[in-house]
């Protein structure tokens, strides 16, 4: 364990994947046509597996699929109050409502996966005492060549140093399974797996703030006896 280690008290999640979507493939198992936002017809092949994306666009599901090197989106609309969950949860779009010749089923489905407890140091910010000297101009003589000296205070300055913490890595996967059905029907046209990550270090202690102003002595103070635990 490297102890030089800075970390912030929540590391900020770092997503595998561009943006918010979901990155996968789409398998088609009978050749149809969907339609592209600009009403373009857009055919899927019976066998062939196409790069796509899944995600949101406003209250629309979308499909980013890669035909040719070039990347079509579907769109498909969701009965109002409905959405695509974000990180679990099931929707259904009938082919009459989602405007494409297929009807979606969608499930969404998110686990944590929480490493090892660990120990490190992170920067931090604390307000200290700072004695600060200034040259000041006292009173002489008419005549007399100008003076000045050295008068010191306290101010409260807000200062940089160096805090123990204790933390682990969390990594959270949110994966999808859809199918394309013929509509009102159990035909399966074409299916979509896919998954996304990201991840985020979580502090479950911090030490004092240690600064040069306080002659620190540092150490590990009082602290819960407690490691993360899982979900």
């Amino acid at each position: 364990m490297n102890h030089s280690l800075k970390a912030g008290f929540l590391l900020l999640a770092v997503a595998a994947l561009a943006g918010c979507d979901i990155e996968g493939g789409l398998h088609v198992n009978q050749s149809a046509t969907l339609i592209d936002k600009k009403g373009r017809q857009v055919p899927i092949q019976a066998g062939a597996t196409y790069r796509t994306e899944l995600g949101k666009d406003g209250d629309k599901v979308k499909f980013n699929i890669e035909i040719n090197g070039k990347e079509r989106e579907i769109r498909l609309s969701p009965a109002p109050g409905t959405k695509l969950p974000k990180y679990s949860g099931e929707l259904t779009i009938p082919a009459a409502r989602s405007g494409q010749p297929v009807d979606f089923h969608g499930v969404i489905d998110t686990q944590d996966y929480d490493g090892r407890p660990q120990r490190g140091t992170q920067s931090c910010t604390t307000t200290a005492q700072i004695r600060v000297c200034n040259q000041v101009p006292v009173p002489v003589p008419t005549g007399a060549p100008a003076r000045t000296e050295e008068r010191c205070s306290f101010e409260n300055r807000t200062v940089s140093g160096n805090q123990e913490i204790e933390f682990y890595d969390r990594q959270t996967v949110t994966s999808a399974d859809v199918q394309l059905l013929a509509p009102n029907s159990s035909t399966v046209i074409a299916t979509f797996t896919g998954s996304k990550s990201s991840s985020q270090r979580i502090t479950t202690w911090q030490g004092r703030c240690e600064t040069p102003y306080d002659g620190g002595g540092g150490g590990w103070g009082p602290r819960p006896p407690r490691g993360p635990g899982r979900r």
